[in-house]
């Protein structure tokens, strides 16, 4: 019976990557996380469409609102009913690497905020360029509670532009394992060099990008000079190395 279901999933999500036109990767991915539903037991028949919205957003390329329309419909559901099955699986998705490391992008599809995953990633890498190489050393970015807290931020930021979004914050610590006065400590912290960075006036930031062209420049033209000494030397060796050749046959 547990085969008959995996042998039905695979086709029910071959067919459903196709018809959406989706990548291999993506159909892959949907295949991978149908067989942790297995794992897990809460598969269905109808697992497949929920397996491939999340796959699809775990890729980076989360389907719109037709399209989830399109997987319910393919497997004979609601969306409502796949949207339930979605949450039932964002349960038991992980949210590490191979190598223990939590991920934002799998962090945000588990607790239902994908559309954050992008604005995080850069709240958390612009968070980390203001500390110079010395000061990198004492301040850990890959611990959870710099995802979880760059995750919440980017959040609350797409909240004020309007979007409809929500985390749970007490489920989101629970599953990260930090400390709340540590979590907020780390919020503020994002915030602040997300204000800093705002503030920074638009005279200053180009004056860094135009000194970073000019670096770029200098050093292609110091490149294009120790070209031209070199083929001019080896041209001056290639001169002396003939008249030699010359001189020794009619002038000895």
């Amino acid at each position: 019976l547990l085969l008959l279901l995996l042998s039905f999933a695979t086709m029910s999500i071959a067919k459903i990557a196709e018809r959406l036109h989706l990548s291999k990767a993506v159909e892959k991915k949907a295949e991978e996380l149908f067989r942790l539903s297995v794992q897990k037991q809460i598969a269905t028949g109808s697992s497949g469409g929920a397996c491939i919205c999340l796959a699809a957003s775990l890729c980076g390329t989360p389907l719109d609102q037709d399209s989830v329309g399109i997987c319910a419909l393919s497997c004979g559901v609601t969306v409502k009913v796949l949207q339930g099955e979605m949450s039932a699986l964002r349960v038991a998705l992980p949210t590490t690497d191979s190598k223990g490391q939590i991920k934002i992008s799998d962090l945000a599809v588990k607790f239902g905020c994908e559309q954050a995953t992008k604005t995080a990633q850069k709240i958390l890498d612009r968070y980390k360029m203001q500390f110079k190489a010395a000061q990198r050393d004492f301040v850990d970015c890959t611990r959870p509670v710099y995802f979880a807290a760059a995750l919440f931020t980017a959040v609350q930021k797409l909240k004020k532009k309007g979007d409809k979004i929500g985390l749970n914050v007490k489920k989101l610590q629970e599953h990260c394992g930090y400390k709340s006065k540590e979590f907020k400590n780390v919020v503020k912290d994002l915030e602040k060099s997300e204000t800093s960075r705002q503030n920074t006036p638009l005279s200053e930031t180009t004056n860094l990008q135009t000194q970073s062209i000019e670096t770029k420049k200098r050093k292609t033209l110091d490149d294009d000079t120790s070209s031209m000494h070199a083929q001019k030397k080896a041209t001056k060796v290639k001169q002396r190395l003939s008249y030699e050749a010359w001189a020794s046959q009619y002038l000895s």
